[in-house]
């Protein structure tokens, strides 16, 4: 049986000096990565889809993936495609997350679209 990974793995750089790795103020989670995605979707004629992924730690919990719609996607929407999206995240930011039983609790998000 292989070595047990550390659920930290994902989130190796660590500068706050004020807190253990991936913990906050008063325990609360860090966010260790923000920023965007290209995809290609299903059955579009665009090129490629675009999202956010943002990834949140605290101390040896399971990390928490939230994957965005952003307005300019013109591609097949995040919520249509979120599994796939979440496992490329999780291979892309921390693979060996997949050993374990929880990899990731994964969250979506589409904010309301307001027309003014």
């Amino acid at each position: 049986m292989g070595e047990r990974p550390n659920p930290g793995d994902c989130f190796e750089e660590h500068d706050d000096r004020q807190n253990p790795p991936g913990m906050g103020a008063w325990g609360a989670p860090v966010e260790r990565y923000d920023g965007g995605f290209r995809y290609r979707g299903t059955w579009d004629k665009d090129p490629e889809g675009v999202g956010r992924v943002r990834l949140f730690h605290r101390g040896n919990e399971t990390p928490v993936l939230l994957l965005s719609k952003l307005p300019e996607n013109a591609s097949t929407a995040v919520t249509n495609m979120v599994e796939i999206l979440a496992a490329e995240a999780i291979r892309h930011h921390c693979p060996k997350r997949f050993e374990l039983a929880e990899p990731a609790i994964v969250l979506e998000y589409a904010p309301a679209e307001h027309n003014t």
